[in-house]
């Protein structure tokens, strides 16, 4: 029973949002924005921590593949 009561609350609130955004306006510019502001994030490298050359000195060798 609580399942169907969180779910016609949940239902009832993104009715609510969607009749409010579809009343929303936003000007052309703040559109335009937005979009190169998105797309410059989007396309962006995250950034890694850099590895120290200790760390990777401290690796195990492979195994090689040569037969004896």
């Amino acid at each position: 029973m609580k399942v169907w009561i969180a779910s016609f609350f949940i239902l009832l609130a993104l009715v609510q949002f969607y009749q409010w955004l579809r009343i929303l306006t936003i000007p052309l510019p703040f559109l335009l924005l937005g979009g190169a502001i998105l797309a410059i994030v989007s396309n962006t490298v995250p950034l890694q921590p850099q590895k120290s050359q200790d760390a990777i000195s401290d690796q195990p060798e492979p195994p090689s593949n040569t037969l004896p």
